[in-house]
């Protein structure tokens, strides 16, 4: 063959879920993404490196292998690049990019080992831990024949699918029953591997692990909860502020920081400063018995508060104080007591509970694989890439402008955190900066520009983040296919609220219905006490009893009957005055643009379903007020 051949090669990296979705903690989550970025970016160097002049990286598109900085541009991972040479070239270059993944695994495994506190299972950890054995590599190639760059991209898309379902299943590690195994507890992120950690691990390392009673950690486990940071005795391992990623704890809470702080008389910061320096002064001591931890991430956005800010809830502080009783630690309950009592007690009096509810956004773009088979050539798919890039770039300062923290942006996939009463306007932003940052592009190519859809769920601050990322997969999958057939897909948002006790509640509504101004105009409504927080229980119960009904504008008309005639006799939030005219007129036309965007007679479902949402918004939640 002629060494002027052409050839575009892809590499793609997994396995996904295991390295994002087995999680326990929130840096578990963010880790697992981070190492599958630093893995497929290590890929991308290493064949760029092989022959810089004669490769052309398309995903990620890179001029030079200086531009994917470590730690901070995300790769997704596959990999596509255009060589120039012969086959045997091509082979080189994508076995130099397998190479390279494998190398950066073994080296952040290495780096966990070597924190690790305690000594570890060393035959268990062998076997876990070879890259082999963790990685999922699937490397194909297409030449380009006659210059026809669309029809090698179309036959390397059929290879990588056919690769992709022929992997290789290969035999177990080790055998069921061999000694070593047997009877060993399973990693507690995934139950799929055995622990690596020796019995009986004192409450100390376990709170230098993070780790609770119980729980256990395989190889790729204690890789989430010790690579990627530097180990500070006095911090307890915890990472580097760079490197650090934020508590659900501290982001279901601020939004009731903010308020303490925006207090107009301004008695809030001077209160605000108490907890905090109470928390400082007495810092070393909670953070040894695993009480708190520092918050120094994310640009420090939450430099007001920069702890964790569980013990600023009453239910676990109280669970804490009795914890300490059984343990006697009569020094910690002390403490803990004099912070209830002396600090916490009037604040919680003037500004009412925190509510323990966070957001979890998981979004993506819509028909991006119509835009990328739609591209003409290498430069369309070289500037598809970029413009992805630059929209993946700006998703963490966006989040931190609505005090939230991006876990993961590559891409047209992002995943964050938000707090309840900026996750709305999140969300928009991100849904209209990405169709911007493509619509040339798309525009150039003839086609339409992407849309995005966005799953977002609504979790307790102690939900295990497994639980809840799995959640908003579900959340995002309903974005993207809608509940009924006849839902227009994707270019949507859907919003999953699972309560510790209860049903999930879930919604949807495409972005051309504008549902974040009417969820906004709701959740307002509820976080202002001006309606009832159960009321959107009670519109529940209209639709269960007209539901059935077969003449369905009679149902629509009783329905509407019924509504009113709940707010008319329903006091505000808290008691005290009825609602108001304004209030009630707010809510009926709200639901008459129901009807209206559904095109259907009154479908009292849909905004029942819609209130009950925004109630937990307006955080209503448990444990509020």
């Amino acid at each position: 063959m002629s060494d002027q051949e052409t050839w575009l090669i892809s590499l793609s990296i997994g396995p996904v879920q295991d390295f994002i979705s087995a999680a326990l903690r929130t840096r578990d989550l963010w880790f697992g993404s981070y190492m599958l970025s630093e893995v497929s970016k290590a890929a991308a160097i290493a064949i760029k490196k092989y022959s810089p002049d004669a490769i052309d990286l398309i995903f990620p598109a890179a001029e030079n292998s200086e531009e994917l900085k470590p730690d901070e541009v995300n790769v997704a991972n596959r990999i596509v690049v255009q060589v120039q040479g012969n086959e045997e070239m091509m082979k080189v270059a994508l076995a130099a990019g397998k190479k390279a993944a494998k190398l950066k695994l073994t080296c952040l495994i290495e780096q966990a080992k070597s924190k690790a506190p305690i000594s570890l299972r060393d035959d268990i950890w062998e076997i876990q831990a070879k890259p082999e054995d963790l990685l999922e590599l699937y490397g194909t190639a297409a030449r380009i024949k006659d210059k026809d760059y669309q029809e090698a991209w179309k036959r390397l898309g059929q290879l990588n699918s056919a690769r992709k379902n022929s992997r290789d299943f290969q035999q177990s590690v080790a055998e069921p029953n061999d000694s070593s195994l047997y009877g060993l507890p399973k990693s507690s992120l995934d139950g799929r591997r055995e622990t690596v950690l020796p019995e009986g691990l004192d409450k100390k390392i376990r709170r230098r692990l993070r780790m609770g009673e119980g729980e256990q950690l395989d190889v790729m486990g204690l890789v989430k909860r010790l690579a990627g940071g530097e180990v500070d005795e006095q911090k307890q391992f915890n990472p580097t502020a760079k490197l650090q990623f934020t508590p659900t704890t501290r982001i279901a809470i601020d939004p009731w920081i903010r308020k303490v702080l925006d207090d107009p008389d301004g008695k809030g910061k001077a209160k605000l400063k108490k907890i905090h320096d109470t928390l400082k002064t007495h810092q070393q001591v909670l953070m040894n018995s695993g009480l708190i931890t520092k918050v120094q991430g994310n640009e420090e956005i939450y430099k007001d508060m920069p702890f964790d800010a569980g013990l600023l809830y009453r239910s676990v502080l109280d669970a804490n104080i009795q914890k300490s009783i059984r343990e006697e630690r009569s020094g910690d309950e002390n403490l803990l007591r004099k912070l209830r009592k002396e600090v916490l007690q009037e604040v919680w009096k003037e500004y009412g509970q925190p509510c323990p509810y966070y957001a979890l956004l998981l979004a993506d773009g819509d028909r991006m694989g119509a835009l990328i088979k739609a591209a003409q050539d290498k430069d369309h798919h070289k500037e598809i890439s970029k413009c992805l890039s630059k929209f993946a770039q700006s998703v963490p300062d966006t989040a931190r402008r609505h005090q939230a923290h991006c876990i993961y942006s590559g891409g047209d996939d992002v995943l964050l955190m938000a707090p309840l009463d900026k996750v709305l306007d999140l969300a928009d932003k991100l849904r209209r900066d990405f169709k911007e940052a493509l619509q040339s592009i798309a525009k150039k190519i003839g086609q339409d520009a992407p849309t995005f859809s966005v799953g977002i769920v609504i979790a307790h601050m102690q939900t295990p983040i497994g639980r809840v990322r799995r959640l908003a997969s579900k959340a995002e999958r309903l974005a993207k296919d809608g509940a009924r057939k006849t839902d227009p897909q994707r270019n949507a948002l859907a919003i999953t609220v699972a309560p510790r006790s209860g049903a999930d509640i879930s919604f949807r509504a495409n972005w051309d219905k504008t549902p974040v101004a009417k969820l906004d105009i709701l959740a307002s409504l509820y976080r202002d006490d001006k309606l009832p927080s159960g009321f959107g229980y009670e519109l529940r119960q209209i639709n269960q009893l007209v539901h059935d009904m077969k003449n369905k504008e009679k149902a629509g008309e009783i329905a509407e009957l019924e509504m009113r005639r709940i707010l008319n006799r329903k006091n505000q939030g808290g008691g005290g005055e009825k609602v108001t005219d304004d209030t009630i007129n707010n809510v009926l036309a709200h639901a008459q643009q129901k009807q209206e965007d559904n095109d259907e007679i009154f479908d009292i479902e849909s905004v029942y379903k819609e209130h009950l949402i925004a109630r937990w918004l307006g955080a209503h939640g448990e444990e509020r007020g």
